[in-house]
C-alpha cells in the first residue's frame, strides 16, 4: 500500500513530519468526519521502525488523560496508521512564519502547554520533542500538544538547536529536558535565539511585537530571566519541575492579562492571518479615535473625560450607584473566567481553600475558583497541615501536588515537594526567575 493512500481516508498533503512519521489532516470517507492521520513517510521501504512510532503515541495517548491530548480514533494495522480526532486548528510553526505572536501570548500558550507536559510526567515519562510543529492552536482558544511517540536516536532529524543539552550528548530527556525545551518554545515564539555558551536569552534581527501593554517596564527582562534559567546547559540549575516553571510564568502574566488565556491564544491565531477570527483585534481595549490620524488631542481628551465625568453624576442622580457600576464594566471583548485547580496528596488528605473544605483527594473533578489570591491547606489527622499560598489567573489550570508527613509511616515522595513546586506564595516582590 502507498504511504501516501489509505483506505477508507481521503489524505490531505503531509501537514508534519518527525522521524519516520507524517501527520496528514484527512476525512473518513464513511461519514465524512475529519481526522488526523499519522502513518510512515512516504519515502520509508520498512515501516517496522515507525510502526514502533506510532504504537509508542497510541499506548500514551491511550494512557493519559488531558484535554490537550487528542484522542485516538482508531489504530490501522494494515497501515499501519495511527487516526487521531481533528481541532481543525494551525501548527504553531506556521502561526510564528506568519506574525510573531505578543510576550502575552506566548506565555498564555506556554502555561497551556505546561498543563499538558505536567499531565505527561504525572504518567512517569517525558515528551522530549517539544517543538513548534509540535503545537496546534484553534480559533476557538485551544491548544493541543503532538508527538508522544518517540522516535528511535537514528530516526530523531532535529538538530542540536532543538535538542536540549542532555539530549544531544547522551539522548536522555526527563521533567527537567521538558523545562529546557518549553523555555526554547518561548524564545522562538517571540523570534529569539539561544547566545553560544550559556544557553541565555539573546535578541535578533526582529525584536519581540509586543502587541498588548505591560503593567511595568521590567516585565520583558523577568521573561528574559525565567526563559534564561530554562535553558541553563546543567539540568540541575532549571526549574525543578514544569509546575515551577508555570507559577513562574504565572505571576509575570498576571501583572499585564488583559483577557483570560483562551483569547490570548485566539489573538496569536487571529493576528497570523488565520482562522475565523483572522485580522481581528483581540484581547485588548479598543480605543477610540480622536483628532487628526487617529491620535486624540490633548484639548479632545480634556473636553471627553469632562464630558464623561458629568454624564456619570448625571447618571447617579437619576438611578443610583448600579449605573455608575455600569460604566466600570471590563472592555469590550474581554470575559474573566474561572481557574481550576487540580489537588493531589501522599497518602491522602481533606483539602480546604480559603477555609471551605472542598473534598478528600483523590479528588475525580478540579476545583473552580475565582482569579487571585487563594490559600489552600491539606490536612491529615496524623500529619501537620500543609498550606499553600496561590496566585491565579483567569482560565489558568493548576495542580498542587503534597507529601503529606504522615506520623509512623513512609509517605511516597511526590515529584513536585517544596514549596515552589506545589503552590506556593506567588507574591508582587518575588521578581526572580
Amino acid at each position: 500500500m502507498s504511504n501516501e493512500r489509505l483506505e477508507g481516508y481521503e489524505l490531505g498533503p503531509a501537514i508534519d513530519t518527525l522521524g519516520r512519521v507524517s501527520s496528514y489532516e484527512a476525512r473518513r470517507k464513511s461519514d465524512a468526519r475529519a481526522v488526523l492521520v499519522k502513518m510512515p513517510s512516504s519515502a520509508m521501504q520498512d515501516n517496522a521502525a515507525a510502526e514502533s512510532q506510532l504504537r509508542e503515541e497510541r499506548k500514551s495517548l491511550l494512557n493519559i488523560e488531558h484535554s490537550g491530548l487528542p484522542n485516538v480514533v482508531t489504530y490501522i494495522e494494515e497501515g499501519p496508521a495511527l487516526v487521531l480526532e481533528s481541532h481543525g486548528g494551525f501548527r504553531l510553526d506556521r502561526i510564528v512564519d506568519n506574525e510573531p505572536v505578543s510576550a502575552e501570548q506566548a506565555i498564555a500558550i506556554a502555561l497551556r502547554i505546561a498543563s499538558i507536559l505536567s499531565a505527561i510526567h504525572r504518567s512517569g515519562r517525558a515528551h522530549g520533542l517539544l517543538r513548534l510543529g509540535s503545537i496546534e492552536l484553534t480559533d476557538t482558544g485551544g491548544v493541543y500538544l503532538h508527538d508522544l511517540g518517540v522516535p528511535s536516536p537514528s530516526d530523531d532529524l532535529r538538530s542540536p538547536s532543538e535538542m536540549a543539552p542532555e539530549q544531544v550528548r547522551e539522548g536522555h530527556a526527563d521533567e527537567r529536558t521538558d523545562v529546557y525545551l518549553l523555555g526554547l518554545l518561548l524564545q522562538s515564539m517571540l523570534h529569539q535565539v539561544p547566545s553560544k555558551g550559556r544557553g541565555l536569552a539573546s535578541p535578533v534581527k526582529r525584536p519581540p511585537r509586543f502587541v498588548l501593554p505591560w503593567s511595568k517596564a521590567q516585565l520583558p527582562a523577568r521573561l528574559e530571566a525565567i526563559t534564561g534559567r530554562c535553558l541553563h546547559r546543567r539540568p540541575s540549575e532549571r526549574f525543578d519541575s514544569i509546575d515551577a516553571l508555570s507559577f513562574k510564568l504565572s505571576s509575570v502574566l498576571r501583572r499585564s492579562q488583559t483577557a483570560p488565556i483562551d483569547q490570548l491564544v485566539r489573538a496569536a491565531v487571529a493576528n497570523a492571518g488565520l482562522g475565523r477570527e483572522a485580522g481581528q483585534t483581540l484581547g485588548r481595549p479598543k480605543t477610540a479615535l480622536l483628532g487628526t490620524g487617529g491620535r486624540p488631542t490633548r484639548a479632545i481628551l480634556a473636553l471627553t473625560i469632562g464630558a464623561g465625568i458629568l454624564l456619570a453624576g448625571s447618571l447617579y442622580r437619576w438611578s443610583g450607584s448600579a449605573s455608575i457600576a455600569s460604566l466600570a464594566r471590563e472592555p469590550r471583548g474581554i470575559v474573566k473566567s474561572s481557574a481550576r485547580l487540580r489537588f493531589l496528596a501522599q497518602p491522602w488528605a481533606q483539602v480546604f481553600v480559603d477555609g471551605k473544605r472542598v473534598g478528600v483527594t483523590p479528588m475525580a473533578e478540579t476545583y473552580e475558583v475565582s482569579p487571585g489570591r487563594h490559600i489552600v491547606e491539606f490536612r491529615h489527622p496524623k500529619a501537620t497541615t500543609q498550606k499553600r499560598t496561590i496566585e491565579v489567573i483567569s482560565g489558568q489550570q493548576l495542580t498542587i501536588d503534597i507529601a503529606m508527613p504522615v506520623e509512623g509511616a513512609k509517605p511516597k515522595p511526590s515529584s513536585r515537594d517544596d514549596d515552589e513546586n506545589t503552590g506556593g506564595s506567588v507574591s508582587d516582590e518575588d521578581d526572580g526567575p
